[in-house]
């Protein structure tokens, strides 16, 4: 006789409950062991394991996601985008920095305004690494921040990329930002782009924004 459940034959309804049970008791740390994903299981991946405690399944998951290439760039992107989690939207860059450096513009470019200062000065690192085509210009913004964080961070990095106006800016962070921090992160990234010693100028008169 043949056992009917839901219309299906037993030994059918047995195969999909067993794997029914296998897919709702997979950990999204049993995934780093997969040999291929579906795009919702990236998703699960990048949001679970990047950030994950322990720091082994934050490497691990961040070198399977590496290793899936184009595939999964789209589903990445859109953690990137939609996430409310800014952590995991750096997490996400992190990856995308050495697959899709141009998606991870975009994401860049959909944080870049946060209310956080931290977050603010952590997108400008992205920034650079991504070799944003408009790291220049962000970074010139950036030197004008209400965080002296943010502004230093900018300062700095300012060092590394090419664009018009970065000497003429740094100059001007130079006289008149009132954070010294500041004016010695520029005095730095002076030298390193002209070659002259800018220190005897970092203390002076008084400074106003």
């Amino acid at each position: 006789m043949t056992v009917q459940v839901l219309g299906l034959s037993g030994l059918t309804a047995l195969l999909l409950l067993v794997v029914g049970f296998w897919i709702f008791h997979t950990s999204p740390e049993d995934l780093l062991d997969f040999d291929a994903l579906t795009p919702a299981q990236i998703r699960t991946v990048a949001e679970s394991c990047l950030l994950h405690p322990e720091m082994e399944t934050q490497v691990k998951a961040h070198q399977k996601l590496v290793s899936l290439g184009d595939t999964a760039v789209p589903p990445l992107k859109e953690v990137g985008l939609s996430n409310s989690d800014v952590e995991i939207k750096i997490a996400v860059l992190s990856v995308l920095r050495v697959t899709a450096p141009e998606v991870g513009v975009e994401i860049v470019d959909s944080i870049g305004h946060d209310p956080d200062s931290a977050v603010r000065g952590a997108v400008l690192q992205e920034v650079v690494r991504l070799r944003h085509p408009r790291a220049a210009e962000i970074l010139q913004k950036a030197l004008n921040d209400p965080d002296a964080g943010v502004r230093n961070s900018a300062a700095g990095l300012l060092s590394q990329v090419e664009g018009k106006g970065v000497v003429s800016s740094l100059e001007k962070v130079l006289k008149n930002d009132p954070d010294l921090a500041v004016r010695q992160h520029a005095a730095r990234s002076l030298q390193q782009r002209t070659g002259r010693d800018h220190s005897n100028l970092v203390s002076g008169a008084p400074r106003s924004r």
